[in-house]
């Protein structure tokens, strides 16, 4: 994978959304550019940013344990980077797309559906769309297909909430970053477990400048 495409989102990705009309024609979605704002940024960057205070971090960590609390009980994986102050959910691959093509699933809106609120209130979150897969296909070869993945979510999201002004950023990381943080490609990838964990979509709300200013004001 290339070095362009892991550090920046969609200038990339914004190229590839012709390719969007397959992936999302069965739900009779148009495809949508992803948006420029946040291109610059690597993902750790965009999770970091904005960053809060220290006297309104208690605050946002406790909304984001209630965030990820909602998806937990809807069955989703969830972790908590920056401290806590984000939540990030972890949704399989396999719930969402047919096998080996950025095409949508039938009923991924039923997964997708859930964000629907957060995509709604873009002036207090943004959601980072962050497409993995597994090792068994080349590097060129995963890097397009999570691409391909990135924008197929994103653009799903934008039609949440067609009349607003969304803040969503996609990203495909190919196979080079695995769902275990603390082991390498090759081990992670040596079982069926590990590459169906690996093949993941992370979508990750991170609160915007209102939010963290709400919490610094004791008004989370």
């Amino acid at each position: 994978m290339t070095t362009l495409h892991r550090m920046k989102p969609s200038t990339l990705l914004r190229a590839l959304a012709l390719s969007l009309c397959l992936a999302v024609s069965g739900a009779g979605l148009t495809a949508h550019a992803a948006p420029d704002s946040n291109d610059d940024l690597t993902l750790a960057q965009n999770i970091a940013t904005p960053s809060a205070p220290s006297n309104a971090s208690n605050a946002l960590i406790r909304h984001a344990q209630g965030l990820g609390n909602y998806f937990i009980r809807k069955g989703y994986k969830v972790r908590y980077p920056r401290k806590g102050e984000v939540a990030e959910i972890i949704i399989p691959s396999d719930l969402l797309f047919l096998p080996n093509t950025a095409e949508l699933r039938p009923d991924a809106s039923k997964t997708l559906g859930l964000f629907k609120s957060l995509v709604e209130r873009p002036q207090l979150y943004k959601l980072l769309v962050v497409a993995h897969t597994d090792n068994t296909g080349s590097p060129a070869y995963s890097d397009a297909l999570t691409e391909d993945r990135a924008m197929a979510v994103f653009d799903f999201l934008v039609h949440l909430a067609p009349e607003l002004s969304n803040n969503i950023t996609p990203y495909g990381l190919g196979f080079d970053e695995p769902f275990d943080t603390g082991a390498t490609v090759a081990d992670s990838n040596a079982s069926i477990a590990g590459r169906r964990a690996n093949r993941r979509v992370e979508i990750y709300i991170v609160p915007t400048q209102q939010t963290i200013d709400m919490a610094r004001n004791g008004k989370l």
